[in-house]
C-alpha cells in the first residue's frame, strides 16, 4: 500500500502529462465526435507521459526488491516485524531473486488470488511465489 501512494505520485504526474498532451483531442470529443485527429494529439507529451508512469514502476519496484533482497523487509513487514529469507540459510535473497519472487507474485501469485489462498491448506503455509523462490516468511 504504501509503494503503492509512492507510485502514484508518479501515475498523476505522468496522466497529467499525458492529459495535457491529449487536451485538444479531448475537448473536441462529444456526442456527434467520438474520434480525434493527429494534429490535435501532441505526440511528445503522450509519450512523455507513459514514460513518467513507466519509469515510476520501475523505480518503486527497484525501491521494493531493493529492500526485500537486502534486508528480507519492506516497509509494511517492518511494522509487522516480518521477514521474507531464503528457506534454507534463513539469510536475505537478494536483488535478483526478490525481482523473480516479486514480478512472480504479481503476475502468477495474484490470478484470483490463488497463489496468496494457496498458503490456507499447504502444509508448510508457502504462498506459489515463496516455493518459486524458496523463502519462507518469518516473524521477528
Amino acid at each position: 500500500m504504501l509503494y503503492g501512494l509512492f507510485f502514484s505520485a508518479f501515475l498523476i504526474a505522468g496522466l497529467g502529462i499525458g492529459g495535457v498532451g491529449a487536451k485538444d483531442c479531448l475537448d473536441s470529443l462529444d456526442a456527434t465526435n467520438d474520434t480525434c485527429t493527429s494534429d490535435q494529439v501532441n505526440g511528445p507529451l503522450l509519450f512523455l507521459g507513459i514514460v513518467v508512469i513507466a519509469l515510476g514502476a520501475l523505480v518503486v519496484l527497484g525501491v521494493y526488491c531493493a529492500q526485500l533482497g537486502r534486508t528480507g523487509r519492506t516497509w509494511g513487514r517492518s511494522v509487522r516485524n516480518l521477514r521474507v529469507v531464503d528457506d534454507q540459510t534463513g539469510e536475505p535473497i537478494g536483488f535478483a531473486r526478490a525481482v523473480g519472487r516479486t514480478l512472480f507474485a504479481t503476475l502468477i501469485s495474484s490470478i484470483l488470488f490463488l497463489g496468496y489462498l494457496w498458503m490456507l491448506w499447504d502444509p508448510d503455509r508457502l504462498t506459489w511465489h515463496d516455493k518459486v523462490a524458496h523463502t519462507i516468511v518469518v516473524v521477528e
